[in-house]
């Protein structure tokens, strides 16, 4: 018999059995099957009769039809080597002592796993494996992973049952993944919920080490997201971290992250048990009282319980967005009702009805107007409240704290907006600032992040999109004088390396002072041989409809440049119009030898829409040293009587209409 897992579900059905009557010392086994889905291989084994005996090969595991064999995570398509080989120990090490001389500050070692489960591999058990050898292995590799790291923090994830909590003995802490409630099983059985909160006393009271829950949510529902918090609450301790997603790719944070809970009043010591309490019908839940509200779970799946004195209290409700998408946390009144596996985080309160609500915020505004020729003036408002008691504020003499993220302009620092001093209180007062930001910032249809805290410890976000007043918005170039490089990876933003493979000194990012011909910085180019090329360039989008004049130009200066005039020494654009067509090497030249700062512009006529463009900094076929500044490619004024279309003077730019109207 030949057991095939054709459909891939790591069962073997009976229409997945092949029946062989041979005496042949070669079986062959073809089938033909969608291999999309199957990262990991497709796995089999064989069992034999003879004189009577059963034989099965593998002995252990199964084949694969995966390269070497190898076992594979089938979601995910991570191989799960083999941590007992000191061989895969060894490079993995090196791999992470790598990565951590580029800032990194700690390792992260995910699916730690203390066995191998049916859940982790395709092809399971992997061949000929073992898991006492697994066990050790694992151990073993986090000693040497730690002994090479030193003083930087080593967090697994695997803290997931007894065995797990012998490597806490060598990490720094463990994750608990999927904590009270996962995407992939939902809410946890009551015996797995009990382990997983005492795992995280034990990991935080007996070794003294970080431990991170983290629980996973479908559709951000307020039920389980609650459910999961106020289940780390219980046990939560000054060295403990929480977090939870729908989706573990994608950084996920929720209003209800920072509820001022005050200092817990009430400990379990050795068992989550020290917190039950039992209802006036024997029904049991769990509760832990803190200064500002008292936690509340019920984690039974059958049992509602019934607690008559937190009737017609203030309990917290979610509302189901991220708070980076404008997700609320506010209080409505309680019932007394704990449905089973459910939790309720009740609020207390010193004087009438406690509140506890994120800021709110209304009318936001962000413009941006010409100061001068080398600097934009942005300016933002936005009206806030805060509705919360007095009682959740670490101080309510405090207004809001309002601050604008400007990444979105290529600034790197926040813009903190002020009132007039008031007090945050339910009636709205008006927040606002202004920050003069160099020309070339980048203007296209954007939005503005802000955020808005209060002292209570929650926060909202909002966006504002961008008003542009009285500026020249016609040169389509970002970044088009070099002065923003946010990454801080040595190249202006939004311009890319002409040719990758030259030397990194033929390039240099110029910021010495008055090297620039408009504000404080340019870029330099040189070339040791005419045979060298090198430059800069960046991609362009014109207006839906775009037939206007276009002009091309900009700044250089050269030393000692080899040659005559052409296009190899230019501003050198390539565009294309909108039915896909290119329309190649359209230039603005520059003179050879040596010479200061010398503007070039050429005007060129589309002979039909225009799409999109590739703008060069072009410093090719030429030896010598160069510099570019100001570039511009947009819109020309042809207003001018000119005799040469293909050249003319600098001249002042008039915004049309439709440029202003889009």
């Amino acid at each position: 018999w030949l057991f095939v897992d054709v459909n891939n579900n790591n069962q073997f059905g009976e229409g997945e059995k092949y029946v062989y009557n041979s005496n042949l010392n070669k079986i062959q086994y073809e089938v033909f099957f969608d291999n999309a889905g199957s990262k990991g291989g497709v796995e089999a084994y064989m069992v034999c009769f003879k004189d009577g005996k059963q034989y099965r090969y593998p002995q252990s595991g199964y084949w694969t039809t995966n390269v070497n064999n190898r076992s594979m995570n089938q979601t995910y398509g991570f191989y799960v080597m083999n941590v007992a080989n000191p061989l895969w120990r060894k490079s993995y090490i090196e791999q992470v002592l790598k990565a951590l001389t580029k800032d990194y500050n700690g390792l992260f070692a995910d699916d730690t796993w203390s066995w191998v489960g049916s859940w982790g591999v395709d092809a399971y058990p992997p061949y000929d494996y073992n898991d006492s050898v697994w066990y050790e292995g694992v151990n073993t590799f986090l000693k040497e992973m730690k002994e090479a790291i030193g003083d930087k923090p080593l967090i697994f994830n695997g803290l997931s049952d007894g065995k797990s909590l012998r490597f806490l003995e060598v990490a720094d802490g463990g994750m608990t993944e999927g904590f009270a409630h996962s995407t992939w099983a939902g809410f946890a059985s009551l015996n797995s919920w009990k382990l997983e909160c005492n795992l995280g006393l034990q990991c935080q009271k007996d070794y003294r080490k970080w431990w991170v829950p983290l629980g996973g949510i479908k559709k951000r529902i307020a039920g389980p997201r609650i459910y999961s918090l106020a289940s780390f609450l219980l046990v939560a301790d000054t060295n403990s971290y929480f977090g939870n997603a729908e989706n573990y790719q994608i950084f996920a944070h929720f209003p209800e992250f920072d509820i001022p809970t005050g200092k817990p009043l009430t400990s379990a010591v050795s068992s989550i048990d020290d917190l039950a309490k039992v209802d006036g019908y024997g029904k049991s839940y769990y509760m832990r009282e803190f200064e500002k509200c008292w936690v509340y779970v019920n984690p039974n799946p059958t049992d509602r319980v019934i607690l008559p004195e937190i009737e017609g209290k203030y309990q917290v409700q979610v509302d189901t967005f991220l708070t980076v998408n404008g997700g609320k946390l506010f209080s409505v009144k309680s019932d007394s009702i704990l449905p089973p596996r459910s939790a309720k985080i009740v609020l207390k309160g010193n004087v009438g009805e406690p509140k506890l609500m994120s800021p709110v915020w209304k009318n936001p505004v962000a413009k941006i107007k010409a100061k001068s020729r080398d600097e934009l003036t942005f300016e933002f408002s936005v009206e806030a409240a805060d509705s919360s008691s007095d009682f959740f504020k670490s101080n309510p003499n405090l207004p809001l704290y309002v601050a604008v993220d400007l990444t979105n302009l290529g600034v790197v620092q926040d813009l903190d907006l002020k009132n007039d001093g008031t007090p945050a209180s339910p009636e709205f007062s008006m927040y606002s600032g202004s920050i003069d930001l160099p020309a070339g910032v980048n203007l296209g249809n954007i939005t503005i992040p802000f955020v808005v805290f209060s002292t209570t410890g929650l926060f909202s976000v909002g966006y504002a999109p961008l008003v542009i007043e009285n500026i020249d918005t016609t040169n389509l170039v970002p970044n088009f004088s070099f002065e923003y490089d946010l990454d801080f990876d040595g190249l202006p933003d939004r311009w890319n390396k002409y040719n990758p493979g030259s030397k990194m000194d033929w390039f240099v990012y110029d910021s010495t002072p008055g090297n620039a011909q408009h504000l404080k910085k340019c870029v330099k180019f040189t070339n040791e041989s005419n045979t060298d090329a090198c430059g800069l360039y960046t991609k362009i989008v014109f207006p839906k409809d775009f037939t206007f004049p276009v002009k091309v130009s900009g700044w250089s200066k050269a030393e000692n440049v080899s040659g005559n005039p052409n296009n190899d020494y230019s501003i050198y654009v390539d565009f294309f119009f909108t039915d896909g067509e290119p329309w190649y090497g359209k230039t603005a030249k520059f003179s050879t030898g040596t010479h200061d700062w010398e503007y070039s512009e050429a005007v060129y006529y589309p002979p039909k829409p225009l799409a999109s463009a590739n703008v060069y900094c072009l410093f090719r076929k030429h030896s010598g040293t160069v510099w570019f500044d100001n570039i511009f490619v947009g819109y020309a004024d042809t207003s001018l009587s000119v005799d040469d279309k293909d050249f003319v003077d600098e001249q002042k730019m008039i915004i049309p209409e439709i440029l202003c109207e889009s």
